[in-house]
């Protein structure tokens, strides 16, 4: 799964040699033989894992199939696979606020293993963090920005609401700061012919068929009125809006509205060359109008 997942997003070649990828978790732990079958049955090479206790803490799996063991496995499992000649440092702390901040400080100033890439898998909304805490955990997530420290957190499981039950939208922290990469999660098919499909959950749905569905009538209409503006000139359309603008407004014309809406959309367009005809037209058609409207 973890290679098809490299292959449907074009990862770029490479094994990560000479890179350390920093995993932070909270609680639990890994058996190496698990890891080991893993990346045997997988046909790829097992990277060097390392276990970093933070706090008294340390590689500790609890044997239990629902705990955060699975957890820890995972994320090492799909980290590995992708990259498995990077070094996987995993960073044990305890499932505390505190825990949590000086195990990513800890991780941010490594001078051991010197992570490029720190993979956070755990976080919760906003509403049930301290300022005290959000402003420690900022400081070392700033940190980590200022010396090239790339940190990565899931962005939630539970749509907009992130599991809080008050009905309003919420954000995920640490993946919400402003010095984090936050990632969401797609389910991402390939079909025939080396299609591919790809489903963004909506926001407060369950991922599956439905919105799969959805997201199918969303690029349909896209596409539905892509061509419906290929067919008729972009300019010519806008500026024939804002002559009616003009009619309504008892004659008064917004100058350099019309030009700059179509030398716009031309750009957006893309397209080069044609999105500078599209422009040069609209020029010459506003300057039409503004004689029209003039009298000259």
């Amino acid at each position: 799964m973890p290679l098809q997942l490299a292959s449907l997003y074009n990862f770029l070649a490479g094994d990560g040699k000479g890179e350390c990828i920093g995993i932070i978790e909270l609680g639990g732990g890994y058996q190496a033989s698990d890891l080991t079958a893993y990346f045997s049955g997988l046909g790829v090479p097992a990277p060097k894992v390392v276990a970093v206790g933070v706090d008294q803490s340390g590689n500790q799996p609890s044997g239990d199939p629902g705990g955060p063991d699975g957890e820890v496995t995972l994320d090492i499992e799909i980290a590995g696979a992708i990259a498995p000649g990077a070094t996987i440092a995993v960073y044990f702390t305890k499932n505390s606020d505190a825990g949590f901040i000086d195990a990513v400080n800890r991780a941010v100033h490594d001078t051991t293993h010197k992570p490029s890439v720190i993979s956070i898998s755990w976080g919760g909304p906003e509403t049930v963090w301290t300022p005290q805490s959000l402003q420690a955990f900022n400081s070392v997530l700033q940190a980590a920005a200022v010396m090239g420290v790339t940190v990565c957190a899931a962005s939630g499981d539970s749509g907009s609401t992130d599991g809080v039950g008050d009905g309003g939208d919420h954000v995920d922290f640490p993946a919400s700061s402003p010095y984090v990469l936050a990632c969401g999660g797609t389910n991402r098919r390939r079909r025939g012919r080396g299609r591919r499909e790809q489903c963004v959950p909506c926001a407060g749905m369950a991922e599956g068929p439905l919105c799969c569905r959805h997201a199918r009538r969303q690029d349909g209409a896209r596409r539905a009125r892509r061509a419906r503006r290929g067919r008729r000139c972009i300019a010519g359309h806008r500026l024939r809006r804002a002559d009616r603008r003009h009619e309504h407004r008892g004659g008064r014309h917004e100058r350099g509205s019309a030009t700059v809406g179509c030398a716009h959309c031309a750009h957006q367009r893309g397209k080069g060359a044609a999105g500078g005809l599209h422009q040069s037209e609209a020029v010459r058609r506003e300057e039409r109008l503004q004689r029209h409207h003039t009298g000259r």
